[in-house]
């Protein structure tokens, strides 16, 4: 369960607020125009946390090495791009349940911190 969760909304602001437990920190469908600002989430969402933990998850996957690398550039490509191809995020959300629940929420987690402006790409 995330911390925040919305769908199909506009210009929603969370500020000021402070969120523990969760097993998401926030997790965002069709929401345009999200701030949020000056709030802390538990160390579960930290992407400084996530991002060795997804890197792990693949690492001791069975998916040969070439797979691999596939994964992470895909994986890595749309967090940089912000997922500007549609349905990317749900391919690879699939492809990670292969390896496990685990992988996928990971996935979930650094996507949904990228939508909220919490991981900022440089390009």
């Amino acid at each position: 369960m995330p911390a925040i969760k919305a769908e199909g909304s506009k210009n929603l602001i969370v500020k000021n607020c402070s969120f523990s437990g969760f097993e998401t920190d926030i997790e965002l469908m069709n929401v345009d125009g999200f701030l949020s600002e000056n709030n802390t989430f538990s160390q579960s969402g930290d992407p400084k946390i996530i991002i060795p933990q997804l890197i792990k998850a693949i690492q001791d996957s069975g998916l040969d090495d070439s797979s691999k690398k596939r994964l992470f550039k895909d994986i890595f490509s749309y967090l940089s791009n912000k997922g500007n191809e549609p349905g990317q995020k749900v391919k690879l959300e699939e492809r990670l349940k292969v390896i496990g629940d685990k992988a996928a929420d990971f996935f979930v987690q650094l996507a949904a911190n990228v939508a909220a402006g919490l991981i900022i790409s440089m390009k």
